[in-house]
């Protein structure tokens, strides 16, 4: 499902703030598809694939509130700020 993986993106992400891992040419492409599959979700129209088979379908409210945290983390991303990146990182997490 796109919110799993979207999330599982997220967190390699962060994993690899964590690291300091000074690949900031990676960071700033992954934070990119990470905000584009996270507005592909925010929509109402958003249902998960299989609903029928027990998956969840992802509520578009909890996208939306991590929205601008993962946009605040592609922007010091960009400026390669990693303190901002990783706390913007972990915001963005708990709201997902």
């Amino acid at each position: 499902m796109l919110y799993d993986s979207t999330k599982t993106l997220l967190r390699t992400i962060l994993q690899s703030l964590e690291r300091a891992d000074q690949a900031w040419d990676d960071h700033v492409e992954s934070s990119k598809a990470c905000l584009y599959e996270m507005h592909q979700m925010s929509g109402r129209l958003y249902k998960a694939y299989k609903t029928d088979r027990g998956s969840q379908v992802t509520d578009p409210e909890k996208v939306n509130r991590a929205i601008p945290h993962v946009r605040s983390m592609a922007i010091a991303i960009r400026h390669r700020d990693q303190a901002k990146a990783i706390e913007s990182g972990k915001a963005a997490l708990a709201e997902m």
